[in-house]
């Protein structure tokens, strides 16, 4: 079930941002997702998510890497972003959290821990993600 909202700037003025940022954000948050798996490039889950993030025309609203490992420290390898050339391997931890920020609108991230396997990913995190204003 799609949710569907108009996003106003904070200062109250009738310039209206029709941009559905929630929408744009688990979109590309759920390609990511998808594209989890032993073998990929991390780099290629960050391009995932930018890529629909720039669909929708919000490519410099995304301003930081999708994701990071987990482990013994809270930021660890590997880190989910651009430059990142390294594999993911059965078993790492990671979070995949693309997120998108527009001045005097607001922001979203969406995140997920999940643990990558040969044929994907099995979330650590479960909770819903209907929007509910």
């Amino acid at each position: 079930q799609k949710t569907a909202y108009e996003i106003r700037p904070r200062d109250g003025s009738s310039d209206v941002c029709s941009s559905d940022l929630y929408d744009v954000v688990h979109r590309a948050q759920a390609a990511g997702r998808d594209a989890v798996r032993a073998g990929v490039v991390a780099g290629h889950v960050d391009a995932v998510c930018r890529e629909v993030i720039g669909a929708a025309g919000l490519g410099d609203a995304f301003s930081h890497g999708t994701g990071h490992g987990l482990g013994l420290q809270i930021h660890e390898y590997p880190i989910l972003s651009r430059s990142t050339t390294g594999e993911l391997g059965p078993g790492y931890v990671v979070t995949v959290e693309p997120g998108v920020y527009v001045r005097d609108v607001g922001g979203v991230r969406i995140e997920d821990t999940v643990v990558v396997g040969d044929d994907g990913c099995r979330s650590l995190t479960q909770f819903p993600k209907h929007l509910e204003l």
